[in-house]
């Protein structure tokens, strides 16, 4: 703010007082003027809008509108994402001594870098 910065602190608890668009389960139901619409996420309440190549992308892909905003869209792919932390492990292969963000009661072969260039090459 000190260096001229617009700053909006979220509200908690507000809620969206106006037109809501109905999301169509079929992208082929989803009418062209999806873009000047507004949606309301599921989870958070908060108004959302899908631009013009989000509805392209979705129409290309035959994917459904989604009914999260892009926050709760990030979050969740985040939660899909390895834990930031390193576990001492053996290659799957020459049992050398490595480390890797997969934990050592997964199931997946991890193995070391010169074992993986080998097996894809």
């Amino acid at each position: 703010m000190a260096r001229g910065w617009r700053w909006q602190e979220e509200e908690e608890g507000t809620k969206y007082e106006g037109p809501q668009y109905e999301i169509p389960d079929s992208i082929q139901d989803v009418s062209d003027d999806l873009p000047n619409q507004i949606l309301i996420c599921e989870h958070t309440q908060k108004p959302y809008r899908i631009t013009k190549e989000e509805l392209k992308f979705y129409r290309d892909m035959s994917l459904p509108i989604p009914r999260t905003c892009t926050k709760e869209r990030h979050l969740a792919r985040i939660a899909l994402r390895n834990p930031r932390v390193l576990y001492d492990r053996e290659c799957g292969k020459c049992r050398k001594a490595i480390q890797t963000t997969y934990s050592p009661a997964r199931p997946e072969k991890v193995y070391c870098e010169s074992c993986y260039l080998n097996a894809v090459a």
